[in-house]
């Protein structure tokens, strides 16, 4: 089979639509429906898979981690002109921009730094305050004399800012976060951010200001007012040591927690999103991670292709 074929064309146009970012809960049923109308179906989509995962497989074993980056990020040159090159570098068209998205995020390309899926990344502010990224992170410095700060556009990090020698801060939209002397757990992720108190104590400024300390985490969605909460810091660093520990979250928290550790699509039943779970999970094996926690829960993972899994009661056939 080629990938110029009727069953190619459809893959590719199920792959443009992925790209778009707007596929509905009703569109993934579809395309599922397709997927398994024709076992012809699934063999393109498999192929189509393998030749648009340049960062995959064979990219991997070609280039150093953070090749890729370091290449488009060195020069400033336009969003566009950087996504044609990495294109040009991994040897692909356009419709590969879904499948290298998976890898890189390719809306933050120019941020000074932004990390690979699975990768975390240190950064040194000046000053001394200390930045660990996590997994699909981007951030942009903003370094001065009298103060050494971070502007958080996507993602989690932790600023360890304990033996600072000049006060530090982390931007995250609208909101500032100021210290002396602090170590803080920073999140913004569809629309919400969160700022966990470590260790120290902090200034949130919002328009209004608030104090953050050790143990609590303050949540902002919106145009709403900061909403307290506390926190276990134990908990809100764990991912710096590959951990996922989970008090009671639901299954749909843990896997929005998985997703920036894994370049595939998971995709979850809504018949079991809303499950309870508690455990200790590997997140440099967010698959395995997810295997035992399906089992645990009598669930079932199907897995329709390298870079697709779905997670389903396990009583589910597929129709």
């Amino acid at each position: 089979m080629t990938l110029n074929d009727a069953y190619a064309d459809a893959a590719v146009d199920w792959m443009v639509e992925m790209a778009s970012g707007e596929m509905t809960d009703r569109d993934l049923r579809a395309f599922e429906r397709w997927l398994e109308k024709d076992p012809r179906n699934e063999a393109a989509w498999l192929r189509l898979q393998e030749s648009l995962s340049p960062l995959g497989r064979a990219g991997m074993d070609k280039l150093p981690p953070g090749a890729l980056t370091r290449k488009l990020i060195s020069v400033q040159v336009s969003r566009r002109r950087a996504i044609r090159g990495m294109l040009a570098v991994a040897g692909v068209g356009a419709i590969g921009l879904a499948a290298a998205d998976r890898f890189v995020p390719l809306h933050h390309l120019l941020a000074s730094h932004v990390t690979r899926t699975g990768e975390r990344r240190a950064v040194s502010l000046n000053g001394g305050a200390e930045v660990l990224l996590a997994p699909r992170t981007a951030v942009d410095l903003v370094n001065g004399d009298r103060q050494a700060s971070i502007r958080l556009l996507d993602g989690q990090l932790l600023i360890d800012g304990m033996s600072a020698e000049v006060p530090f801060g982390v931007q995250v939209g609208d909101v500032m976060l100021r210290s002396t002397r602090g170590h803080f757990a920073v999140s913004t992720r569809g629309g919400v951010t969160s700022f966990t108190g470590l260790k120290g104590g902090a200034t949130l400024d919002a328009g209004r200001s608030y104090e953050l300390s050790a143990g609590q985490r303050a949540t902002f969605a919106g145009d709403q007012p900061a909403v307290f909460h506390t926190a276990d810091a134990q908990v809100a660093a764990a991912w710096a040591d590959g951990l996922l520990i989970a008090q009671n979250m639901s299954l749909a928290e843990i896997v929005e927690e998985l997703r920036p550790y894994w370049s595939g699509i998971i995709r979850l039943s809504p018949k079991v999103a809303t499950l309870q779970a508690s455990g200790v999970l590997q997140l440099s094996e967010p698959v395995a991670s997810l295997e035992t926690l399906a089992a645990s829960l009598e669930l079932q993972v199907r897995q329709l292709s390298p870079y697709w899994i779905r997670i389903e009661p396990a009583s589910t056939r597929a129709a």
